[in-house]
C-alpha cells in the first residue's frame, strides 16, 4: 500500500493562527483586567467625591466660591437648618437598616415616593413671586459684600477706560480668517 502523501502545512498554518488567535484574546482581556482593576492613578487621587470635596471644588472657583460662601452663610442663619438636619440624621439611622437588608426594596421604594411627588408638583405651591422678592436681595447683597473692593475697582476701571475696540490685536485678522473658513 502507497502511502498518500499529505499537506501538512495548511494545517500548521491554521492551528498557529489559531493559537496567535488565542493568545491576541488572553492580552486583550488581561489589558481590560488591568485597565478595570488598576488603582487610581495620581491624577485622579485629588479629587474628592463626597459632598464636602465637591463644596471645597466649587469654592475654589472665583465666582462660584462666593455664590456658594453666601449659600452657606445664609443656610445657617435659617431657621429650618435644624429641622432639616434632624429630618435628616432621623432617615438616615431608620434608612440605613433597610437599605442592608432590602436594597431593592428601598429602591422600589424611592421610586414610589419620586413618582408620587412628580403627580402632586409641590414645586408649583411655593415659588411665587413674593418668595423670590424676598429671597433674592440678601443673597445678592451677601454675594455683592464678599468681593473684595480692589476687584470692584478693576471692574469699575475697565468700564471707564476709554479704548477702540479696533486695537484688539489681530481682531481684523481672525475676522477675516474665520470668514474664509466658512464655506460659501
Amino acid at each position: 500500500m502507497a502511502s498518500i502523501p499529505q499537506d501538512t502545512s495548511g494545517r500548521e498554518a491554521t492551528a498557529s493562527m489559531a493559537l496567535s488567535a488565542v493568545a491576541r484574546l488572553e492580552r486583550s482581556r488581561e489589558a481590560l483586567r488591568s485597565a478595570l482593576l488598576a488603582p487610581v492613578s495620581d491624577q485622579h487621587a485629588d479629587r474628592d467625591a463626597t459632598p464636602a470635596g465637591l463644596s471645597r471644588t466649587l469654592q475654589s472657583l472665583p465666582v462660584i466660591g462666593i455664590v456658594v460662601d453666601s449659600l452657606k452663610s445664609w443656610w445657617h442663619q435659617h431657621p429650618a437648618r435644624v429641622a432639616t438636619t434632624l429630618a435628616g440624621s432621623a432617615a438616615q439611622s431608620v434608612l440605613k437598616p433597610v437599605a442592608d437588608r432590602h436594597p431593592v426594596a428601598l429602591v422600589v421604594g424611592a421610586a414610589a415616593v419620586g413618582a408620587g411627588i412628580v403627580a402632586v408638583k409641590p414645586w408649583r405651591w411655593g415659588v411665587r413671586p413674593a418668595v423670590l422678592a424676598g429671597l433674592l436681595p440678601p443673597l445678592v447683597a451677601s454675594a455683592i459684600g464678599r468681593i473684595p473692593a480692589e476687584a470692584w475697582a478693576s471692574i469699575l476701571a475697565a468700564l471707564i477706560a476709554p479704548g477702540d475696540k479696533s486695537e484688539a490685536p489681530g481682531a481684523a485678522d481672525t475676522t477675516v480668517t474665520r470668514a474664509q473658513e466658512w464655506p460659501v
